[in-house]
């Protein structure tokens, strides 16, 4: 994996991805509201539902995928979070398997057709913001 995609993605998600989500998305929903919502997504991707989990995390991640015990773990400091957060962990779960970097192109791409489902953001504009970016993705 490259260390810069993985470094841009980051930066994106935190400094241009807030600007491109509808108001009505960009609140922080409770540890409940977020098993609820990633069924509803899991359900419908056809993915088997992986554990949510809290768990005191370094300060400064929100959340993480564990790809052996098939779970998302939450970091506890958060009460809440935003909807992308969860689904960049969801998005992890077609690449359970390793063979393809966790933050790749696939990655990314897979990532980015989640957002403009579920958070109603054009998938045009979210293309043209991780090009923009710099970042590489692949459909």
């Amino acid at each position: 994996m490259n260390d810069k995609q993985i470094v841009k993605l980051y930066k994106w998600q935190e400094n241009i991805l807030p600007k491109l989500i509808p108001i009505k998305h960009r609140v922080p929903i409770s540890f409940k509201e977020a098993k609820l919502f990633a069924n509803f997504v899991c359900s419908e991707q056809k993915f088997y539902m992986p554990k949510l989990k809290r768990k005191k995390l370094k300060r400064y991640i929100y959340a993480e995928f564990d790809h052996i015990n098939y779970r998302i773990i939450i970091n506890k400091r958060f009460k809440g979070l935003n909807r992308w957060v969860y689904l960049h962990e969801i998005a992890h779960i077609p690449y359970e398997n390793y063979s393809i970097p966790d933050h790749g192109k696939r990655f990314v791409g897979f990532f980015i057709q989640l957002l403009s489902i579920y958070l109603e953001i054009s998938l045009e504009t979210l293309k043209q913001s991780v090009i923009d970016y710099g970042l590489k993705y692949k459909m």
